[in-house]
């Protein structure tokens, strides 16, 4: 979604790849202690786990709740305001 200091876009599909491997027909959540920029959101979707993220910093997660909430408004703020 955004691009963030230390982020994992340049490894996401391998990091992806390693966890695929450790999949087993038990588990149902993927679990992303530090979401960041949200790069490994898009290649852990196809796993068909519910995906829950977390951060420790607090102004990115409260800018993931704003857009949660309100999505679609956003949206059209974002499309308005794009250059």
């Amino acid at each position: 979604m955004i691009r963030y200091v230390g982020g994992k876009t340049r490894l996401a599909k391998e990091i992806a790849a390693v966890i695929q491997q450790h999949i087993k027909p038990t588990h149902r959540y993927y679990y992303e202690p530090f979401i960041g920029g949200g790069s490994m959101a898009e290649y852990t979707k196809a796993f068909g786990l519910y995906r829950i993220a977390s951060d420790n910093h607090c102004d990115l997660i409260n800018l993931y709740k704003l857009l949660q909430n309100d999505i679609d408004r956003r949206l059209g703020y974002t499309a308005a305001c794009s250059v």
